[in-house]
């Protein structure tokens, strides 16, 4: 079976050559417990059955991105879980399109990153 065509490496200026992974081993991002711990939790949260009928009840109500008018298809948290936003309260929910949704998330991850 062919092997998959070698391609830089990620990480900007960084020379190496990987194949299968985004990294190379040196430029690899070191994940802490706590950050593998908060991802689990973040799984578990995201895959139960009251976040998925939260978020059915939610696009069921408002269909249409709040900022955009298009047709929603992701549930965003207004105040993040991370900031000590509220989980499943509906004030703290909007509706949004994929494009707002991660425009959105690239503003907050940059404000955090500060």
């Amino acid at each position: 079976m062919p092997q998959a065509p070698y391609k830089p490496c990620a990480k900007a200026g960084c020379p190496n050559l990987v194949r299968q992974v985004r990294y190379c081993d040196t430029c690899k991002p070191k994940m802490s417990r706590a950050s593998r711990v908060d991802q689990k939790v973040r799984k578990r949260f995201y895959n139960s059955k009251t976040w998925k009928y939260t978020r059915i009840e939610q696009l069921s109500l408002e269909p249409l991105c709040r900022s955009c008018r298009r047709l929603a298809n992701e549930v965003d948290h207004i105040v993040p879980i991370s900031l000590g936003g509220q989980e499943i309260d509906p004030n703290n929910l909007q509706s949004l399109c994929k494009r707002c949704h991660s425009k959105k998330t690239l503003e907050e991850n940059s404000l955090n990153a500060r």
